[in-house]
């Protein structure tokens, strides 16, 4: 009698166990065809019917995809996105010659040249020139450059940064990743539909998905090129003479005197030079201006004997009378 009740029990148990699993199942593939075809609010499917057995064979399909997907953008987070970009500011003797040297070693480590610009001097300004540079490096070459830029000038500012991008740029590849699945699913869709209206909606949806895909996969070029070849803005000023460096506050009295004369040297010849260029430039104003002045002189110096003889002579009348 104890057996029996024991046999009903596990029978009675596994049956429970059964009908349970069959409304998840159920539940299930209802909330799947809910969520991914085009229907009417009571639920009714319009695009097409499919049995239980396909659309869950489906499910686990979409489900490993995304399994997938996340296991890959696990795998890939272990390296940091960073973008590397900086400025250096050099000043030269030789213009021409650290201009040559600059661009071949730029193109010796992999970079190459973005931008340019080089303006050459004016009159009054001692004939220096000056260029602009922007500077695409392969990254593992750009610290090796900050260094190495100190041979081609007097180094006047150096500055780096980096941004971390790491998150935002893996957020936006899974971000592609899910668009693109999801695109899969529409073209699926958009196979089996049959009304003209379900086709027409599916297709307005691709064309939103298409759009993102492209932005998303925009964005993701632009970050690789931005991370691969780190971005490097070079100045280069003509001088006529370095000036020396200034001393730091640890330096000795010595240093600070000698720093000293050395500038005041530096400027007066710097003054000299510019009061010479000012002269010259002003010699064709000057010199009209100073025949002007002669001429202006030599008139009154005449009026000015006229009178002195003339009133030499009056005098001499008056001594005769």
């Amino acid at each position: 009698m104890v057996r029996k009740l024991l046999i009903w029990s596990l029978i009675l148990v596994v049956s429970i166990s059964a009908v349970g699993c069959g409304n998840k199942s159920t539940e299930s593939v209802a909330a799947y065809n809910e969520q991914y075809s085009l229907s009417e609010p009571n639920g009714a499917v319009e695009i097409y019917d499919m049995e239980s057995t396909e659309s869950v064979s489906e499910t686990k399909s979409i489900a490993a995809k995304e399994d997938e997907s996340s296991q890959s953008l696990a795998n890939m987070t272990s390296g940091q996105k960073i973008i590397f970009s900086g400025q250096v500011n050099l000043e030269t003797l030789d213009f021409e010659k650290t201009k040559t040297e600059l661009s071949q070693y730029i193109e010796s480590i992999g970079g190459f040249i973005q931008n340019s610009s080089i303006r050459g001097g004016r009159l009054g300004y001692a004939g220096l020139k000056s260029a602009e540079y922007v500077f695409r490096i392969p990254k593992a070459k750009y610290n090796q450059s900050l260094i190495d830029l100190k041979k081609f000038g007097t180094v006047v500012l150096e500055e780096s940064s980096g941004e971390d991008v790491t998150e935002q740029y893996f957020d936006t590849e899974a971000r592609l990743k899910s668009l693109k699945i999801r695109q899969e699913r529409l073209h699926a869709l958009l196979s089996k539909a049959e009304k003209m209206e379900d086709i027409l909606k599916i297709e307005k949806e691709l064309q939103e998905v298409l759009y993102a895909i492209e932005n998303y996969t925009g964005t993701l070029r632009k970050w690789d090129s931005l991370i691969e070849y780190s971005t490097l803005k070079v100045n280069i000023s003509e001088v006529e003479q370095i000036k020396p460096e200034t001393p730091k506050e640890k330096d000795g009295f010595f240093e600070r005197v000698a720093y000293s004369f050395n500038n005041s040297l530096i400027g007066l010849g710097e003054f000299l030079q510019d009061f010479v260029v000012a002269l010259a430039a002003a010699l064709p104003i000057l010199i009209p201006i100073g025949a002007i002045c002669y001429l202006i002189f030599k008139f009154i110096r005449k009026i000015k004997r006229t009178l002195e003889k003339k009133e030499v002579s009056e005098k001499e009348d008056k001594k005769e009378e």
